[in-house]
């Protein structure tokens, strides 16, 4: 069953449950993304409001927290993009009969192959906001250790 199956074939009742069933996978990948998009809307909120305007110790350690909370939920963030990405794969290799019938239930997606972790966290663009608040974040933090009262 590793042939493409035509446009005019139907898919079997298995395999219209095996996608209905890579769908929620697909669909659960894309909540979390957005959930740590929430998290980190709320964390950058958060930060930018209790900041205070002088630099303090406090400051300082708020900034380096939040620059290393950044980092982690753009790490997070990504991997559930690639994650969904995979299983979209997997979810199209249902609809084409490339798969057995075996290796549709499995949900292994390592055979299939998507863009790199690195590079969805530099290229894709709802991942740059990420990358600009880490900026910033650096930024403020380089901005506040020097110019700290000795």
């Amino acid at each position: 069953m590793n042939d493409v199956r035509s446009d005019s074939a139907e898919l079997s009742g298995q395999e219209i449950e095996a996608l209905k069933m890579t769908q929620d996978v697909i669909k659960r990948m894309a909540d979390n993304s957005a959930k740590t998009k929430t998290i980190f809307i709320g964390l950058t909120v958060a930060i930018v409001t209790l900041s205070k305007v002088e630099p303090t110790q406090q400051t300082l350690m708020a900034w380096v927290v939040y620059a290393v909370l950044t980092f982690v939920l753009w790490f997070t963030d990504a991997k559930y993009l690639r994650l969904e990405r995979l299983f979209r794969k997997h979810h199209q290799a249902i609809v084409n009969g490339s798969i057995s019938s075996l290796d549709r239930w499995r949900m292994d997606v390592s055979r299939y192959k998507v863009e790199a972790l690195l590079s969805i966290m530099l290229t894709n663009f709802t991942m740059m906001m990420y990358f600009v608040a880490e900026l910033i974040a650096i930024v403020a933090i380089v901005i506040v250790l020097y110019h700290l009262p000795a």
